[in-house]
């Protein structure tokens, strides 16, 4: 397939790298994402902010604070973005 040689894949992440976690779409369980957290951190630096446990409804916080946390996540100095919820 001649279209897959233009895909351009990043180096895999390797220990210590940094890594951010983001909530940019619905609310989900603290207790849950906590675990996860911590099992991310056995191997990478992992960033993320308090409002990530934010909850407006069944959202992850308001519009605001979802994007702008999604923006500085991609701004940021970090290997790889991490979503705390899928969407």
């Amino acid at each position: 397939m001649r279209y897959l040689r233009s895909v351009i894949f990043p180096p895999p992440l390797r220990p210590g790298d940094p890594i951010a976690v983001v909530a940019p779409s619905g609310s989900f369980d603290p207790v849950l994402a906590r675990a996860g957290i911590a099992w991310l951190e056995r191997r990478y630096r992992v960033r993320y902010r308090a409002s990530l446990f934010a909850c407006d409804g069944y959202l992850a916080g308001s519009d605001s604070r979802r994007i702008g946390e999604l923006q500085r996540a991609l701004d940021a100095d970090v290997r790889a973005v991490v979503a705390a919820r899928g969407g």
